[in-house]
């Protein structure tokens, strides 16, 4: 019975973990170039079982209940919206936007950007984009973007282009609190990505879906609750009735 506790507690868990990245991804319905994130969930044993890394027999068939594993990033595209201004751009493929901060690169798909004093493209949060390069400096004068990630200046000098990068194993992504990517693998320049300039992508989030999955994880996370306070009646039970002299 205690084991039927740890089980419904192990739901529980699940259920909250759940809620809460419904919870995130719906706060961030209207931002730009954002990825919904999902919950990936395991069987306790097999988590058990792969971090010992030797095998396990299991005493009886009641579940050992489940455990978080991962926070996967959806990568479907969001919704490509005309701005017409200039200093906007949006993506269509696999690719995303390359900035530094503090001499490390991380990654974006938020193509809303403005010009610094020194006429380098920066991000609102005021981080360099970066072009083959280095720094994508552009001046002040206006410039244009082609398909492929090239950029020019106002008079059509080819200054520079746009360093695309496509970033290999989602599971190891992290996002920082402003909302980049980051990872410690290895990336690769993106192939297939095409630039759309006078545009921004929005959130790859879908609020009516996001609200059924709301429901079902509160719904989860209720069921299990009702499981450990029965369990709970029980083991009460056993403690108080069971052996007890009539």
């Amino acid at each position: 019975m205690i084991r039927g506790v740890y089980t419904a507690a192990s739901g529980m868990l699940a259920g909250q973990t759940r809620l809460d990245a419904v919870a995130h991804n719906i706060a961030n319905v209207n931002t730009t170039g954002f990825r919904r994130q999902v919950p990936v969930f395991a069987p306790y044993l097999q988590t058990a079982v792969g971090r010992h890394e030797k095998r396990v027999t299991p005493i009886g068939t009641t579940s050992l209940g489940t455990v978080p594993t991962a926070l996967v990033t959806d990568l479907t595209g969001g919704p490509v919206v005309q701005t017409g201004r200039t200093m906007d751009l949006a993506l269509e493929g696999e690719g995303f936007f390359t900035v530094e901060r503090e001499g490390q690169q991380l990654y974006t798909r938020a193509g809303s950007f403005k010009v610094d004093a020194s006429g380098i493209l920066v991000t609102r949060a005021g981080d360099p984009v970066l072009g083959e390069r280095g720094p994508l400096k552009v001046g002040h004068d206006g410039f244009t973007v082609s398909a492929d990630g090239r950029v020019f200046s106002s008079t059509g000098e080819e200054l520079d282009r746009l360093r695309l990068t496509a970033l290999p194993g989602r599971e190891t992504w992290v996002r920082t609190p402003d909302g980049y990517l980051m990872t410690g693998e290895a990336t690769a320049p993106a192939i297939n990505t095409r630039v759309h300039q006078g545009y921004l992508e929005g959130s790859n989030v879908h609020l009516a879906v996001e609200l059924v999955d709301l429901l079902l994880a509160s719904r989860l996370y209720a069921a299990n609750q009702r499981v450990a306070r029965t369990q709970d009646t029980l083991v009460e039970k056993a403690i108080n009735q069971v052996g007890a002299l009539r």
